[in-house]
C-alpha cells in the first residue's frame, strides 16, 4: 500500500499477510468499511436526484 498512490485510501482496512507474497483482508473489516462508505454515497446520490428532479420540474413548468 503506497501512500503516494492516487488510489491510496488510509481508511481502507490493512491487509493481513498470509505468506510469502500473499495478503488477504478480514471480511468483517471489509464489510464494516463498505457499510461506512456506502451510506454517505447513497444519500449524496439522493440529493443529486432530488436536485435534478426539481430542475426538470422547473424546466417543464417554464415551457408550458
Amino acid at each position: 500500500m503506497n501512500p503516494l498512490s492516487k488510489y491510496y485510501d488510509a481508511t481502507f482496512p490493512r491487509p493481513v499477510r498470509l505468506g510469502s507474497g500473499s495478503v488477504g483482508w478480514r471480511s468483517s473489516a471489509i464489510d464494516e468499511w463498505l457499510t461506512l462508505h456506502t451510506v454517505p454515497a447513497r444519500s449524496a446520490v439522493k440529493g443529486v436526484n432530488d436536485e435534478v428532479r426539481h430542475t426538470l420540474s422547473s424546466d417543464m413548468t417554464m415551457s408550458r
